[in-house]
């Protein structure tokens, strides 16, 4: 079952007010007493059928790469301590 976030909260990432969780980032032990606190929502069946074409687990998008390969990381430069 997905819920809706009622306040902003944090599972494997932040959910704001209105927003669908998959059923697969919530604890089912723990589901009871978010929603006695008020945080989560159990979704309508529309929008639990919604939320499963959408992946489980939300993960950022790969990286991209230069044309020619692999980008090396940049690496800052050190300020120098002026010389007394």
């Amino acid at each position: 079952m997905a819920y809706i976030a009622i306040k902003p909260v944090r599972f494997d990432r932040r959910y704001s007010i209105g927003e669908i969780i998959p059923d697969a980032v919530v604890d089912p032990a723990r589901a009871p007493k978010l929603q006695e606190m008020g945080l989560i929502q159990a979704a309508p069946k529309e929008a639990a059928d919604a939320a499963e074409g959408e992946d489980e687990v939300n993960t950022p998008p790969e990286p991209k790469e230069a044309a020619d390969g692999p980008v090396a990381a940049q690496v800052p430069k050190k300020k120098a301590a002026p010389k007394k």
